[in-house]
């Protein structure tokens, strides 16, 4: 109900409503009882009041956050869609004094360490009243075009994009400070934009040789001042990969003789979509086992081959 509640105001509803907000008495009368969903709907509602959405968080996949603001001030609704329990956390400075919310109206400050608060997050989103929502649409508007890059060992020329959300001038200077060992030229940047204008700064980015295909995120910190000085790391998504090369790759346990031994085998099937033949490296590494390395010197294109671990 309360993505439900989210997802109808960002799509800029009039209003909502809860039908038959009620429940059945459990002891065969004819009584009836507000229903546990109400409470959820009431509390959501009060938040959602006087707010818009007007933004989203660019964060990690399996992780979404809304930004809210207006007569009700700063607010955003953040919840993990599919992200690893371990690492499910909303993991930023939000603003001087943030309060966290769940969807029954409990609520708890957000203790903060080397300027950043941490809030763990579940598939049920909670509201982070009290923050600072300017910064908010400043980091949600931080991001790399085309965040998608070919695993290639060649620069890679991207742009960087933010956008200040203030009534003001912001003057400052940016750093990139990861992925480890990447390389983003002009390294520093100096920066000056008048209210609502966009920078788009031309980058060139390149990444070690052994860099492992994924979700990478590229990091920046921000040192500017604006209606007070700020000094905020910024986090965009990035994925390296290829895009003519399908990989697939399954794991099979089997029993031994040995009740106390297991053995594993990876089964990974690569197929060439692209036009042009490949030469590639493939290896399977277990903590306390040594790597192997599988060698595939000419994949042709829209040839398939098996490999085993």
């Amino acid at each position: 109900l309360a993505l439900r509640m989210l997802h109808a105001w960002e799509a800029d509803a009039a209003g909502m409503t809860l039908n038959r907000p009620w429940t059945p008495a459990i002891d065969g009368t004819d009584a009836v009882w507000p229903d546990p969903l109400l409470g959820v709907f009431t509390n959501v509602a009060r938040h959602l009041a006087g707010r818009r959405v007007v933004g989203r968080l660019p964060l990690r996949d399996g992780l979404q956050a809304m930004v809210l603001d207006g007569e009700g001030g700063g607010m955003i609704a953040a919840w993990s869609h599919g992200a690893p329990p371990d690492d499910a956390a909303l993991d930023l400075f939000l603003g001087p004094e943030p309060v966290v919310y769940d969807i029954w109206g409990n609520h708890a400050p957000v203790t903060m360490e080397n300027r950043r608060h941490r809030v763990p997050l579940t598939e049920t989103p909670v509201l982070i009243e009290g923050i600072d929502a300017e910064l908010a649409l400043f980091r949600a508007s931080f991001r790399v075009e085309p965040r998608f890059i070919e695993s290639k060992q060649t620069p890679h020329p991207r742009e960087i994009v933010v956008r200040n959300p203030w009534t003001r001038t912001i003057n400052g200077h940016m750093q990139f400070t990861g992925p480890t060992g990447w390389d983003v030229q002009p390294a520093p940047h100096t920066f000056s934009l008048s209210p609502g204008q966009e920078m788009r700064l031309p980058v060139q980015m390149t990444f070690p040789f052994a860099e492992l295909a994924g979700e990478k995120e590229l990091t920046a910190r921000f040192d500017f001042t604006a209606d007070q000085h700020y000094v905020v790391d910024l986090a965009a998504p990035v994925e390296l990969g290829l895009t003519d090369l399908d990989y697939d790759v399954t794991l099979a346990l089997h029993r031994t003789a040995d009740p106390a031994r297991v053995d594993a085998e990876l089964l990974c099937v690569l197929t060439n979509t692209g036009s042009t033949v490949k030469s590639l490296s493939l290896f399977a590494q277990l903590r306390t086992q040594a790597r192997q390395d599988r060698i595939i010197g000419s994949l042709q294109p829209g040839q398939s081959i098996v490999r085993r671990f």
